[in-house]
């Protein structure tokens, strides 16, 4: 094994270990982590949004990605609704320092602290209703494994059998064979998972699996796409062999507002 990616399969179990013990431990911390998350996610966002020519307002797009984030938590925990009104309140006001800010990149700023709040901060949120609505905190896990799943064998089927790129001005190193390989080992998972991971009859557990899986490789793409489109490799380098921290939840953030959005569909309790 090479040192690069000795580095890569340690930091990732860590990182995944750390997901997992939040959810599994307490929902303050299951809060306190995917706080983190955010922040760190936006930050990032933020700093690709510089690279292609916007002067976004960092802190206050911050802080109204926080202030939702918590609204979040404390309707689904508490059914406190109040705190919804402070990241509206705040859109408002970052729309009054846009219009009296000296800068000729408006439109541009403020469109780009709109597509952080829609791209990092309400997938964030939006997971804490499949976590705290029902306190499932398994089925939120099992999210998590089918996109490992597919991660993994995309990366590992890739790697020894791609020949065919699937988006090659992109991301030029996925497959088509490493995307069906992925696909294919996410979707025995419906099948060996127990009950309590996915409490849905088999035809939904094979549905909502094929959605994570379109979704989060839809979401890996266009984190690829993003990095592209300012000539850079990763979003960060606080995670050593994998970049930062979108660049292990992008997946995510299209997963969870998938999920969110089929299971209400169906009647799960989203709200």
């Amino acid at each position: 094994m090479s040192k690069e990616l000795l580095k890569r399969t340690v930091f990732g179990l860590l990182f995944s270990i750390t997901l997992i013990i939040s959810v599994l431990y307490c929902k303050e911390i299951f809060y306190i982590v995917f706080f983190l998350l955010l922040v760190l996610g936006m930050w990032e966002f933020y700093a690709i949004a510089k690279l292609a020519g916007g002067s976004p307002l960092r802190w206050f797009g911050l802080l109204t990605g926080a202030s939702l984030f918590t609204a979040g938590y404390r309707y689904s925990f508490f059914d406190d609704s109040f705190w919804f009104y402070l990241p509206l309140i705040e859109v408002f006001i970052l729309l009054a320092i846009e219009t009296f800010r000296n800068s000729k990149t408006t439109t541009l700023n403020i469109s780009m602290v709109i597509a952080s709040l829609f791209y990092v901060a309400i997938p964030l949120t939006i997971i804490q209703y499949l976590f705290f609505k029902e306190y499932n905190p398994y089925l939120v896990l099992s999210i998590f494994f089918i996109i490992w799943t597919n991660d993994s064998g995309a990366y590992i089927i890739g790697s020894l059998l791609g020949r065919n790129k699937l988006a090659p001005t992109i991301s030029p190193k996925k497959t088509w064979e490493g995307a069906i390989g992925g696909f294919v080992l996410s979707m025995l998972l419906p099948i060996f998972l127990p009950e309590i991971f996915l409490p849905f009859d088999m035809t939904i557990r094979f549905i909502l699996t094929f959605i994570i899986v379109l979704s989060g490789t839809l979401g890996d793409l266009f984190q690829s796409k993003l990095k592209r489109s300012v000539n850079i490799k990763d979003s960060g380098n606080i995670l050593p062999g994998h970049g930062g921290i979108l660049d292990r939840i992008d997946s995510m953030l299209f997963a969870f507002p998938s999920v969110f959005i089929f299971l209400g569909l169906i009647g799960y309790k989203t709200f």
